[in-house]
């Protein structure tokens, strides 16, 4: 439980992995206490001395890609509504985004990358969900080395927050830059058929029911 309220908590994140040098969006927290609310002159100000367009803004507790928005112009920044919660708001980093499946436990395991494309390059809940259009290739069609990357650094992540069970690391490559950054780690992944765990168990083969095997042990051997 105090894994998945550190997780849960983006900033949180964000900054233990910090601390621990790795490469996390540039991002500028911004709270709204009431619902429908616009950010005013100031809050303008202190992201865009901060940032650069374009711009991601996200709840920094919830899931699901829900509250998530593009934001490529001042005008659009003004003019956007936000729910009463902690807002992130962040450079938005160009490049390919992954997915790596972790499996923490006595044996740890750590499972190939997962390249997201989404349309428009917008992995929000429509795209996640309801878009047709947005594809999640497994095996990802990338270098050795970069995988090897990738998988090292999804699995540093777990060890790092003290993370359990199975859980999912987002990240991003700039190809331009080579830097990978990591957005999140999402310690309770959805298991519906939309999912990213149950579609990366049937695009490898991986048995879904080892898997919840596997899940299970890790339990009874933190216990």
């Amino acid at each position: 439980p105090e894994v998945m309220s550190l997780t849960m908590n983006k900033l949180w994140t964000q900054q233990i992995l910090g601390t621990n040098e790795i490469l996390t969006p540039k991002t500028v927290p911004i709270n709204f206490e009431d619902k429908n609310s616009k950010l005013n002159s100031e809050q303008i100000v202190l992201i865009t001395s901060k940032l650069k367009f374009p711009l991601v803004a996200k709840p920094n507790s919830d899931g699901s890609s829900i509250g998530l928005y593009f934001i490529n112009s001042i005008s659009e920044l003004k003019n956007l509504e936000f729910e009463s919660c902690n807002y992130l708001f962040q450079d938005r980093i160009v490049g390919v985004e992954y997915s790596v499946p972790v499996l923490v436990s006595t044996k740890n395991i750590v499972f190939s990358a997962i390249q997201i494309q989404a349309t428009d390059n917008n992995f929000d809940y429509n795209a996640k969900y309801l878009s047709s259009k947005t594809q999640e290739i497994c095996p990802a069609p990338i270098t050795q080395e970069l995988e090897d990357r990738l998988e090292k650094l999804a699995l540093q992540c777990n060890l790092i927050l003290g993370c359990r069970g199975i859980t999912r690391t987002d990240m991003i490559h700039d190809p331009i830059t080579d830097q990978i950054f990591v957005l999140e780690i999402n310690t309770i992944p959805g298991m519906t058929k939309s999912s990213l765990i149950p579609k990366f168990c049937h695009l490898t083969g991986f048995s879904l029911s080892e898997l919840l095997d596997q899940m299970i042990e890790s339990a009874l051997a933190k216990n």
